[in-house]
């Protein structure tokens, strides 16, 4: 589009929105989809994650939507709110790799933002879950994240939480049987490493 014309397009369809123009839950999502689309064409992120998420509730079965909502908050570094998604995303498609691999890229992505040039424990764990995630997407057959999943790997020992970082934490840390990220850029994540049976 021509600049000033996604501005008048927002308009537009912000107005059939109001209007509730046609009947059917087919042009309300039609025009929901187009509006996100715009907002995004804009840089209104916020808006375009309202408009998703509108439409997201128009048809709780539609993960794909969901999935937009977890792009557009990762966009925003809002991960919380990406990662609730992705986890709406995994309840409706549980068999879909793509909802997986959301998951897994809303774990890269903060991991990215947040590391230090040398990745503390915090930051290891959160590469340790992406790389989770993005091989739970490969094994259902989504490959689109298996560069991130091969840099990760590749890079394991220096990145990715595993046997050396558990063999150097604190006795009573160990006796919990696993770890979870506790960084004031990590507070958003509840999920945690449990220890492997070869971690001593």
């Amino acid at each position: 589009m021509i600049a000033g014309e996604e501005e008048e397009a927002v308009k537009v369809l912000n107005r059939l929105r109001r209007e509730g123009t046609g009947n059917g839950s087919v042009t309300n999502k039609l025009v929901l989809q187009k509006l996100a689309s715009a907002y995004s064409d804009i840089d209104d992120l916020k808006a375009a994650a309202g408009a998703y998420e509108e439409l997201f509730n128009l048809d709780r079965r539609d993960f794909k939507t969901a999935l937009e909502i977890v792009k557009v908050n990762i966009a925003l570094s809002d991960y919380g709110k990406a990662l609730k998604w992705a986890e709406e995303a995994i309840k409706t498609a549980e068999d879909n790799g793509e909802t997986f691999a959301s998951k897994g890229s809303v774990y890269y992505a903060a991991f990215q933002d947040c590391r230090d040039n040398f990745p503390t424990t915090d930051d290891k764990i959160l590469a340790a879950l992406a790389y989770k995630y993005f091989k739970l997407a490969e094994q259902e057959g989504y490959n689109r994240n298996k560069r991130d999943r091969i840099y990760l790997e590749n890079n394991r020992d220096d990145l990715v939480f595993g046997k050396t970082d558990w063999f150097m934490l604190d006795e009573d840390v160990k006796r919990r049987g696993s770890i979870s990220a506790k960084g004031s850029c990590y507070s958003w994540v509840t999920e945690s490493i449990k220890k492997e049976p070869s971690w001593r």
